[in-house]
């Protein structure tokens, strides 16, 4: 009786998922479907988060010793549904013997994720069955990291003739982890004339890091797919004169540009401010600099009191992986023109979330 498994990363990041390599193996001797046996495996316990099944490559196979009848003729048939499953509940122990499916549901909360059967009729041979997919939609595992579930390969098969059977799995389990919605929200008071003097750009930031995130503030590596809610932007002065405008863009700052713009910053979710352009300058904000991919850009333009609502969407910069060190930033950047009163100043609230899928 063997049984092993081994995880490994995906070796193509653009498919962005992970492999478990599941390899089990039981030979046995009877004549019926009677006993059924189970062999556990484990997905690793450092898991970013919950993990979802997307398909399989590998291997079923069955191999038989021949039996002949008094004419010399090859009476061999066999026959083995496989499965693999998990359970949300509890684990059986290695080679486990249950007599009924009955028995397999009543001791564990059993959710199948792959089948296949194998039948055989050559003696002293070895049938393969090939399996090879990807789901069309993912199959959620719900067995976090901490949690007493675990994934469960079912041997059920019998040699009819009574003659020693081997049945054998060899698997890579394709799976990634359900996405984690991380949040830019956050709400700052701007300045939008800035003809003479320069207002502040506002920043809320999201630092990435490994090894953590499952907390508030921080951002895991991994894959962003989506940038997805909206910024409210209202006049805060019943003063607020002549026409103001922000530009809201959501941005990933890689190479090192994030310790650079904001140094000595936090190692989770921060606000910072920096100074706007003045007149018909440029805005010198480091979410213009060559290392910063903007992921989602839009302007709320307002007069006077008026209280603004705008969605936020991504790009086609989308889906962008982030890694150690960089950061995730939601910038407001506030102008003028020349009806702006000096006194505009605005209520900026956002509610813009990413949504990434953890390496």
């Amino acid at each position: 009786m063997l049984f092993s498994v081994t995880s490994v990363n995906a070796e193509n990041p653009k498919e962005h998922y992970r492999t478990l390599h599941v390899k089990a193996e039981l030979t046995k001797q009877t004549k019926s479907f009677q006993v059924k046996h189970l062999f556990p495996f484990n997905f690793p316990n450092d898991l970013p988060g919950e993990p979802v099944f997307k398909g399989v490559k590998g291997q079923f196979s069955t191999t038989t010793q021949a039996k002949f009848d008094k004419d010399g003729k090859d009476i061999t048939s066999s026959e083995t549904l496989f499965a693999v499953d998990y359970s949300s509940n509890n684990c059986p122990k290695v080679g486990e013997a249950v007599s009924s499916y009955q028995d397999l549901a009543n001791k564990y909360t059993r959710y199948s994720l792959v089948q296949n059967i194998i039948k055989q009729t050559k003696g002293n041979s070895t049938q393969l069955s090939d399996v090879d997919y990807m789901l069309p939609k993912d199959i959620g595992i719900h067995i976090n990291t901490g949690d007493k579930g675990c994934g469960i390969v079912v041997f059920d098969g019998t040699d009819f003739t009574g003659y020693p059977y081997t049945m054998k799995v060899d698997l890579q389990l394709k799976y990634t982890f359900e996405p984690i919605t991380n949040g830019l929200d956050g709400e700052f008071i701007i300045g939008a004339y800035n003809l003479k003097n320069p207002a502040l750009n506002a920043y809320i930031v999201l630092p990435v890091k490994s090894g953590s995130g499952k907390g508030y503030g921080v951002l895991r590596p991994g894959t962003i797919y989506a940038v997805n809610g909206n910024v409210a932007t209202s006049a805060v002065s019943i003063h607020n004169k002549g026409n103001w405008f922000v530009r809201y863009i959501t941005a990933v700052y890689k190479k090192n540009s994030c310790q650079i713009a904001f140094k000595k910053h936090g190692p989770t979710k921060f606000f910072w401010n920096d100074k706007t352009g003045t007149g018909n300058d440029p805005n010198p904000s480091s979410v213009f600099w060559p290392d910063v991919t903007i992921i989602s850009d839009f302007t709320s333009a307002g007069k006077d009191r008026d209280s603004i609502m705008a969605q936020a969407n991504g790009n086609q910069k989308l889906p962008i992986h982030v890694e150690d060190g960089d950061c995730v930033v939601q910038a407001a950047l506030p102008y003028g023109d020349r009806t702006t009163g000096s006194g505009s100043n605005m209520n900026m609230e956002s509610q813009v979330y990413i949504r990434t899928v953890p390496d």
